[in-house]
Parts: C-alpha cells; sequence; structure tokens
C-alpha cells in the first residue's frame, strides 16, 4: 500500500495524475451513491412522477368543480328570483289579464335578462319545463329558438326526470346517459336540473329548471391531464353513469373501470395512488371528490407507464452527468496542459543551474501559485546572482557589524539601573511608578528584540526611543524633555532596528548630564525632501568642539554612535547615509542622516540581506 501511494504522489506525472484525480472524484462518489441509494434514487422518480399525475388529478378535479359550481350559481339565479312562481302560475284564461298588468312584461324582461346575465363561458342553454302557457310566456320575445320556457312534453322519457322521484332533494347533476337525444343535441351533454314545485291554487304542481353545458371543456381538461400517458382518467356519479373521459370517442368502452362503489371502496378518496390490478393490469389509480356534484374522479395509470417514466428520468440524469463528467475531464486535461507546460518551462531553467549562473525566466509569470513559483524563482535567481557578485565582500564585515549590534541593543548598564530603580519603588511602596516602570521596560525590550527582525517600522523605533527617555526620566526625577515632530506619512516606512536610541543615548548622556543642572531638551525631528526620509536629533548639552566631533565616528568614541554609522553605511551602500554631526560648545549638538525612500519602502524590507 505504501509503495502504491508513492508511486501515485511521486512517480506519476502530474498531467496523468490530475487526470485520475478528477477521474476518481467524479466516478467514485456517483458509484458509490448509485450501490448505496439507487433503489431509493428510482423511488424518488417513481414518487416524482406520481407526484406529478396526482398534481394533474388535483388540477382537474379543481377545474370541474369550478365548472359545476359555476352552472350551479346559473341555476340557483333561476330559482331563487321570486318572479318565478308568479310566471308559472298564470293560466290560459287569466293571461290577458296578466298580460294587461304593465309590470307582466318588464318582470319578464327582467327576468330574462337576469339569467343572461349569469350566463358563464361553459353554459350552452337555460330551460324552465312546465305545465303552463309557455307560448305564451315566450310570446314578447318573438318565439325564438332558443327560448327560455319549454312545456314538459320536452323531456317526456328524459331519465333524469324519472330520477327525481328516487332523490330526497331538488337538485340533479345529469350526465349524457340522464338527458334524451333532443337535449343532447338542442342543448348539451350535461345538465343541472333544479326541481321548483309550486301551488296552483289547491294544486300541488312541478316544474323544472334545467341548465345544459357542454361536456367539451371537462372531457378536454381531463385529456389535457392525462397527457403523455397511456392512462385513463373518467368522471362518474353515484349511479355509475359516465359523466365524461379523456378518450378521444366517449362512446369507446374504457380500458379499465371501477364503479363508484368501487372506487370508494379500493381507492383513497383524497388523491393518493394505490396499485390495483384491473385487466391483468397493473394500475396506479387514485379517486377524488368533486365537492358540489356528488361525481368522483378516478385516475388510472399503468404501472409500466410509471416505471418508464421513471427509467426515463433516470436515463436524463446519467445522460446528463456523463456529459457533465466529459466537459469537466475536458476542461481538467486544459487547466492541466497550462499548468504543466509552465512547470516544464520552469524546470528546464531550474535545470540550466547545473551548468551556468541562474537566469530568470522571461515574460509575465501570472498571479496564480505557479506565477508565484516563476516569480520567486526569478527572484531568487537575480538575487543569487547579486549576491554572488557583491555580496561576498562584505559578508565578514557585515556579520561583525551585526554582532556588535546586538551588543549594543542590550546595554547591561542600562537594565542594571533600571531594575535598582524598580527595587527602590518597590522599598518605598511606590506601586504605580513600579508597575508603570516594568510596563515601559517590557515594551522596551520587546521593541529591541524584535524577534531577531534587523528592520521596524519608523513608528516602532520612535516609541521605542520614547520609552527609553521614559525610563531614563524616571531614573533622574524627569529632568529630560523630548520631542518628536515627525509626519504620519513617515510612520509606515522600514529603517534599521535600534537607530534612534544610540544617538539619544548619546545626546543624554554626553550633552545633557554634563550640564550644571542635568537638564535639558532632546529633539527628533523628521522629514521627507527629495526621494529621502530625513531625521534630525538635536539637543541643547554642553555640545562638542571641532575636534571632539571629529572623532565621534571612531571606534575610539564608544560602540553606540559607530556601530550605528557603519550600520547606515552596510545597509545602504552608495549613499550619504551615514552620521553627520554639528556642535558648538555649551550650545549643544545636532545629528543628522537620511535613508532613501526606495531602500525604506513601507510595503517590505530593505533590499540588503544577511550573508549567505
Amino acid at each position: 500500500m505504501k509503495k502504491l501511494l508513492s508511486f501515485f504522489q511521486k512517480d506519476i506525472k502530474i498531467r496523468n495524475r490530475l487526470i485520475l484525480s478528477n477521474l476518481i472524484l467524479i466516478v467514485v462518489p456517483i458509484t458509490i451513491v448509485t450501490l448505496l441509494f439507487g433503489g431509493r434514487f428510482l423511488t424518488m422518480i417513481r414518487d416524482n412522477v406520481l407526484d406529478e399525475q396526482k398534481l394533474s388529478s388535483l388540477q382537474v378535479s379543481s377545474q370541474t368543480d369550478s365548472i359545476v359550481t359555476q352552472i350551479t350559481s346559473v341555476c340557483d339565479a333561476a330559482y331563487n328570483d321570486s318572479n318565478l312562481s308568479r310566471f308559472l302560475t298564470v293560466t290560459d284564461e287569466g293571461w290577458e289579464t296578466f298580460l294587461g298588468d304593465p309590470a307582466t312584461y318588464d318582470a319578464l324582461e327582467s327576468y330574462q335578462g337576469i339569467l343572461r346575465s349569469n350566463l358563464v363561458e361553459n353554459v350552452k342553454s337555460i330551460k324552465i319545463y312546465s305545465d303552463a302557457p309557455v307560448n305564451l310566456l315566450n310570446a314578447p320575445f318573438g318565439g325564438e329558438r332558443d327560448e327560455l320556457f319549454a312545456p314538459l312534453s320536452y323531456i317526456e322519457g328524459s331519465p333524469w326526470q324519472s330520477a327525481f322521484f328516487s332523490l330526497p332533494g331538488n337538485l340533479l347533476y345529469a350526465p349524457r346517459q340522464l338527458l334524451n337525444s333532443w337535449e343532447q343535441q338542442d342543448c348539451g351533454e350535461i345538465a343541472i336540473v333544479r326541481r321548483f314545485r309550486y301551488f296552483q291554487g289547491d294544486i300541488l304542481k312541478e316544474s323544472y329548471i334545467a341548465v345544459y353545458q357542454s361536456a367539451e371543456a371537462i372531457e378536454q381538461s381531463l385529456r389535457d391531464g392525462m397527457s403523455g400517458s397511456r392512462g385513463i382518467a373518467y368522471l362518474i356519479d353515484s349511479q355509475n353513469n359516465l359523466v365524461a373521459t379523456s378518450q378521444l370517442d366517449p362512446s369507446e368502452p374504457l380500458p379499465w373501470y371501477l364503479s363508484y362503489e368501487e372506487a370508494e371502496q379500493s381507492l383513497d378518496t383524497q388523491g393518493e395512488f394505490r396499485l390495483v390490478e384491473l385487466n391483468g393490469e397493473e394500475l396506479y389509480a387514485s379517486c377524488r371528490e368533486i365537492p358540489h356534484s356528488g361525481w368522483r374522479l378516478v385516475w388510472m395509470i399503468p404501472r409500466s407507464d410509471i416505471l418508464e417514466d421513471s427509467r426515463s428520468l433516470a436515463f436524463q440524469f446519467v445522460g446528463s452527468y456523463a456529459a457533465l463528467m466529459v466537459l469537466a475531464m475536458l476542461i481538467g486535461v486544459l487547466l492541466s496542459g497550462t499548468i504543466i507546460t509552465r512547470i516544464h518551462s520552469l524546470k528546464r531553467q531550474m535545470e540550466s543551474v547545473k551548468s551556468e549562473h541562474p537566469a530568470p525566466l522571461p515574460g509575465d509569470p501570472g498571479k496564480d501559485e505557479i506565477g508565484d513559483l516563476i516569480a520567486t524563482y526569478n527572484y531568487m535567481a537575480g538575487r543569487i546572482n547579486t549576491l554572488i557578485q557583491d555580496r561576498l565582500s562584505t559578508a565578514e564585515e557585515l556579520n561583525k557589524v551585526k554582532i556588535e549590534a546586538l551588543r549594543a541593543q542590550i546595554d547591561p548598564h542600562f537594565l542594571y539601573n533600571t531594575l535598582d530603580m524598580i527595587n527602590w519603588y518597590a522599598k518605598n511602596g511606590k506601586n504605580q511608578e513600579v508597575s508603570d516602570a516594568v510596563l515601559a521596560l517590557s515594551r522596551f525590550y520587546r521593541l529591541t528584540l524584535n524577534k531577531g527582525n534587523l528592520m521596524g517600522r519608523v513608528r516602532d523605533e520612535l516609541e521605542h526611543v520614547t520609552l527609553y527617555v521614559q525610563l531614563m526620566n524616571m531614573r533622574s526625577g524627569n529632568r529630560i524633555d523630548f520631542l518628536v515632530d515627525v509626519p504620519d506619512e513617515m510612520m509606515e516606512y522600514k529603517i534599521p532596528m535600534i537607530i534612534f536610541q544610540p544617538i539619544v543615548e548619546n545626546a543624554i548622556q554626553h550633552g545633557i548630564f554634563e550640564k550644571p543642572t542635568q537638564e535639558g531638551t532632546v529633539t527628533l525631528t523628521g522629514w521627507m525632501e527629495e526621494g529621502s526620509l530625513h531625521f534630525l536629533v538635536s539637543d541643547d548639552g554642553v555640545g562638542m568642539e571641532e575636534k571632539q566631533v571629529s572623532t565621534l565616528l571612531t571606534e575610539k568614541s564608544g560602540i553606540g554612535v559607530y556601530n550605528t554609522n557603519r550600520r547606515l553605511q552596510i545597509c545602504y551602500p552608495g549613499t550619504d547615509a551615514g552620521l553627520r554631526f554639528s556642535s558648538q560648545k555649551y550650545l549643544g549638538t545636532e545629528v543628522e542622516f537620511c535613508i532613501p525612500t526606495s531602500e525604506a519602502d513601507s510595503s517590505g524590507e530593505f533590499q540588503t540581506e544577511e550573508p549567505l
């Protein structure tokens, strides 16, 4: 196993490794998912197909109920009008009196107007059947063919009229099987009939209000819902009469059939699908109640169709995944090609180091990881060549200066004296002073060490020298005023570590403390001029004569100032970065130095590195 891992990690070419990795990442997950959840996946697809059919049946049920509700409302409008009984109780003998009433014509016109205004899209005709003189009732309107009132003789032999004898109520939803041929031909295939009973004198009579509609709207809704399937959907009433079917020819027998009672017994009337077997074929069947009509919507789909749809969706998914896999592989090969080509170029360039000095790789390296690697190599090649040419000569001297700088950074006498001061504060119960001194000393040495870095920000160096003066003031009784005037734009530039403190220490020790009062002011000023950072440290100490100034930058003058001057010269060769002193006896001393901003860029370290 270890050999196999080692072979994969080290011996296979990167291009082949990337292609193999992409293939594994694509194929393995889908294989595992298929093995573990393939059955569930097919079940989910089947359930999804059934859910779509369930939604279709719900939509058809809602549309059918909406049509029935609209047509029922038209029937109710005719039934509830108070003028209806007035019209139907007119006799042939009383017609002249009835017609002589000025309100009669208006009432008839108003009644028919109400019915016409309630007509909806699916209503084909409205008829009121009675033994009243319908020719007289229709006379004001010219005896049109679609006359509202019709004699009872028109419906003689209609099954729906006989059905009212067995009905407890006065409302009947009549499919085409309950209509006579005249009704089906002239009025419509489905009717909603309401029985209207009234007294004419002492005689109880019956009339019927029938609102006819075409079955086409409901049948088209069934066909649309069953689109693309061998299934069948039909509406059936409580007398097992077919109201409508999804078949193009409603007269053809249904391939599968459940009666009204069988549908209730075998199926869930809330529309959930159940697996049943009819005529030797397994079917998914559901049943829904159409609320206002008492009809039932039966929905049947062959199980083989559902499985075929499930397999089709599964194949579509697999095909889509395979296409994505091929596309991902192609993209992976193209992307790996861009990586491999650049790595090969870098490899060839690095191999040339065996016979010659390293040379940077030409062209734009780019901004990705390979680009970073090329940029790093280019930088490294340039730095190596520079170090080979000019750094070897200064390595030994820079090491010596670095050691001296480390010695100068941590002055044991300063530390001892500060610790003695803290001890004296503690013995005298000056807790706040002890705390301030310890915090200042801790921060001072944290900045002094700076994790071994040779460069620090101007901001940190100013804090470092300020802490030094603060500690000196604690020891001397606040005899030193320290003023700093450095603009904010200089704060983030990098300069050598511990560059201000030796100069300020020299000003305090050999300038201010040499005065009889041992009091004075040290000022640190900074400004930018002609591409350089300029710093000036001035004091109002005892000053020096020219003879003393000329010896300040020699080793005999002491480690601090000499070391600082040498570090500036070595860090910034070819510039005037060293210390420049000017002093007058009894008036004070000024120390100035400058650092090129190109070498003190705020984005990074200065360009002089440690020796190899």
